[in-house]
């Protein structure tokens, strides 16, 4: 049974706010911490600016939108990736004749936080059911 107009308004405008509140937050908490010292630490930055920028009124290109958060879940993932690779050549180097298990457990609490990039992914999707909603807002 589908909602009646104004509970889908309220969803629509919840789910943006969600959005928006983690959007601004991971961008500023990236940019506090120092988050682009490489060319890999940008990727999270220019995903999430553009992310905000496509919520601007005027912008209603949905192919870049789509894109944009396509990157953002990419990052995420990537992401989550290269903290447990440098944690795990930093481990391996601190403590070389360790076993695989103490290596692996090691390096997921290490000294970079491994699965905080995968705080983007909800962000992604988040953004994917914004624009659902909004182009099923549209089509009535």
């Amino acid at each position: 049974m589908p909602l009646p107009e104004k509970d889908q308004n309220r969803q629509y405008q919840l789910a943006l706010l969600i959005f928006l509140f983690l959007h601004v937050g991971l961008f500023l908490e990236l940019l506090l911490i120092g988050h682009y010292e490489s060319f890999w630490q940008l990727f999270p930055l220019i995903s999430l600016g553009l992310g905000l920028v496509s919520l601007f009124p005027g912008f209603n290109l949905l192919l870049p939108v789509k894109f944009f958060y396509l990157v953002t879940i990419v990052s995420g993932v990537v992401g989550i990736f290269l903290h447990l690779k440098s944690n795990w050549e930093f481990e391996f180097e601190m403590y070389g004749g360790i076993g695989m298990m103490e290596l692996t457990t090691k390096s997921f609490s290490g000294a970079l936080p491994v699965l905080a990039p995968g705080t983007l992914i909800p962000v992604g999707l988040m953004g994917f059911h914004l624009l659902q909603l909004k182009s099923k807002d549209k089509s009535k």
